[in-house]
């Protein structure tokens, strides 16, 4: 009986290949997949922002002092530029994203224990 033994990759997702390429290949595909998703969410919330005229603004000190000639202090709302606010949504996505797959690794992890 003749028997071979095979290395088998697998990728994050646990998809098994049996070149590491394609494990490589595979992972990058869904990393820019993933990466479309999370722009789509932050354009969505973005354009729902825009469209309804809604301002987001800073709740520790929402009005702004501006300097005038005559002395007469002139108030303006401290918003938060747009641009901040996808940043922020971006890291909140991949912090998001990176706790899910630590959980996933451990229940994996976990179940590969009990199996054994």
């Amino acid at each position: 009986m003749k028997s071979e033994l095979r290395i088998i990759f697998l990728a994050d997702d646990g998809t098994p290949f049996f070149t590491e390429e394609g494990a490589i290949k595979h992972e990058n595909k869904s990393h820019e997949n993933k990466q479309e998703v999370d722009m789509t969410i932050v354009d969505l919330i973005k354009k729902v922002i825009e469209d309804n005229n809604w301002g987001i603004y800073y709740k520790a000190k929402p009005l702004q002092n501006l300097q005038v000639q005559d002395g007469v202090p002139l108030l303006r709302v401290n918003d938060v530029d747009l641009d901040t606010v996808s940043n922020e949504l971006g890291k909140a996505l991949n912090k998001m994203e990176e706790k899910l797959c630590k959980e996933q690794n451990r229940s994996q992890t976990d179940s590969q224990q009990e199996k054994s």
